[in-house]
């Protein structure tokens, strides 16, 4: 966040902003592509500053932009009304080939995924325009997110995805929903742990119940993630900044199922 950095480091850096991968193609009256400048990440900046600050969190941050030391290692796909010339939706990607340090390593041990054999790219601050919240917007971010884990030959797609609750019967819950999607390749770090949280889940597990029902207490995006073919790699990490719960997902770009080439790749 922009708290970390000077006023003058943060306008010196985002003015000097180049992407590693440069994209761009159009899909109905909409742009998806790579930041290109200074210009275009800073209206990705904003957007992600109106979703995680003024709607989740009510309150205002310097420069109303929402940054971080990451979002210069990075590049940010963006969607583009082509009507108003806004930007309606993002997300930030930081691919292996260009970085060994990446965002989830501030809540996880991710030393398993970083393992892995070939290249990865992390993606995370998702952010879409309320007017914008559509099958159609998320469609073409994931369009996005597949041209660009093809252009870097990425195998594996990781982030963190939140679940926006602080109470701890919610959490649970979507967990016990998460967990039949589960590889435990990661842990939150110490500051990060729910304490007891594995008590409380052991708790849960004595009590009959449909697992399914339980599909209400995870968002819409993760819900995607694992119709992608994603995995959960293990409990949560709870982020009190934004008041929330990260769970890693994994993606095996290799292994994506029907439905996801059909709706996201073609």
């Amino acid at each position: 966040m922009i708290g970390a950095l000077s006023q003058k480091t943060y306008g010196f850096r985002l003015k000097a902003f180049k992407p590693k991968i440069t994209f761009r193609f159009e899909v109905g009256n909409f742009t998806v592509k790579t930041a290109q400048n200074s210009k275009e990440l800073r209206k990705a900046l904003e957007l992600r500053h109106k979703v995680f600050y003024q709607e989740i969190l009510n309150k205002s941050r310097l420069f109303r932009i929402d940054i971080d030391k990451f979002d210069f290692i990075a590049d940010h796909i963006i969607i583009i009304d082509n009507k108003t010339q806004n930007v309606v939706g993002t997300y930030r990607v930081i691919a292996s080939n260009f970085s060994d340090k990446f965002y989830s390593e501030t809540e996880f041990d991710i030393s398993s995924i970083k393992l892995l054999k070939a290249t990865k790219i992390e993606i995370g601050r998702a952010s879409v325009h309320k007017d914008y919240r559509s099958g159609t917007t998320i469609a073409l971010l994931w369009k996005g997110i597949a041209y660009y884990a093809n252009l870097v030959g990425a195998k594996y797609v990781f982030g963190c995805s939140s679940v926006q609750t602080e109470n701890l019967l919610e959490i649970v819950l979507a967990y016990k929903y998460l967990k039949q999607f589960e590889n435990k390749m990661v842990i939150p770090l110490p500051d990060f742990r729910i304490k007891n949280f594995e008590n409380y889940v052991k708790t849960l597990d004595a009590v009959n119940m449909d697992v399914n029902s339980l599909k209400a207490f995870v968002p819409s995006l993760i819900q995607s993630y694992l119709k992608a073919g994603a995995v959960i790699c293990g409990e949560p990490a709870f982020d009190k900044h934004f008041k929330c719960v990260d769970f890693i997902t994994l993606l095996d770009a290799d292994h994506l199922n029907n439905s996801f080439n059909r709706r996201f790749k073609s």
